[in-house]
């Protein structure tokens, strides 16, 4: 029965008529303009309204054979589309876990990197005030006697 079917679908792809069709560069023009150039435009359209019903006698009788596995496959693929809806569902709570994880660890980075940079210009601050105040010191002191706690310094 496939053999019978093979024929039939080999002989329809080897006539003459159809081979235009089935060449890579066919060009609807250039075939349109040829037909009517040899004035065979009835015959041509006979030809074709016979192959069109060829193929799609071929195309009902290929669908009827092969009923079950269209089937199966048609199952399969409802099956697949589950799958894939269930996957991007988990993908999205994925994603969503992932924010809030990344919430979680970008805000106190930033509040982090805030301080430290706060504090680093406090410290360029202090040393700038330091080297100032050295500057207008009387010099009678040094930095050792300005840091150590001596409690007659202090006496006026």
């Amino acid at each position: 029965m496939d053999d019978g079917r093979e024929a039939s679908t080999n002989s329809l792809l080897k006539d003459e008529c159809y081979t235009d069709f089935l060449a890579g560069d066919f060009d609807v023009k250039t075939y349109t303009a040829q037909a009517i150039h040899h004035a065979v435009i009835a015959e041509q359209l006979a030809k074709l309204a016979q192959g069109i019903s060829q193929l799609d006698k071929e195309l009902h009788s290929q669908v009827v054979a092969r009923h079950e596995d269209l089937l199966s496959q048609a199952t399969g693929i409802e099956s697949l589309e589950g799958v894939l809806q269930m996957m991007q569902t988990r993908i999205s709570a994925l994603q969503a876990a992932v924010d809030r994880i990344r919430t979680k660890i970008v805000d106190p980075y930033n509040k982090i990197v805030a301080r430290i940079t706060q504090l680093a210009r406090l410290q360029a601050k202090e040393k700038e005030i330091e080297e100032r105040d050295w500057l207008f010191f009387d010099g009678s002191f040094t930095k050792e006697h300005y840091f150590t706690p001596n409690p007659q310094r202090n006496t006026v």
